[in-house]
């Protein structure tokens, strides 16, 4: 009797033992599953984060070409005026000079 409880007492154990294998197993395949989720997670938020900061990039570099090109605009703007500004100081010269010539200086200055 004493041996048939040992050999109960035994199997028992062995059971758990085994139960216990079975759910350690489950629980190593759940976490495993959920690894690969979380990293299959990760790497798409690292591609969209690539994604994001090349945006971030071409739309820096495009703010960056529009400055220059607004820069070179006024640049221009800045020389046509200058010289726009120069002709007609030039033209006010040349009437106050004509204004003041005399008859005969037209006509020499003409000839």
């Amino acid at each position: 009797e004493e041996k048939d409880t040992m050999l109960k007492q035994m199997e028992k154990e062995r059971e758990e033992r085994e139960s216990l294998a079975m759910q350690l197993k489950e629980q190593k395949v759940a976490l495993e599953a959920e690894r690969e989720k979380l990293e299959e997670e990760m790497n798409k938020l690292r591609s969209e984060k690539e994604r994001i900061e090349e945006e971030q990039r071409r739309g820096l570099q495009e703010i960056k070409i529009r400055e220059e090109q607004t820069k070179e605009e006024m640049r221009k703007k800045e020389e046509e005026n200058k010289e726009k500004q120069e002709l007609i100081l030039k033209r006010i010269e040349e009437e106050k000079e004509r204004a003041s010539m005399t008859a005969e200086d037209v006509q020499k200055k003409e000839s």
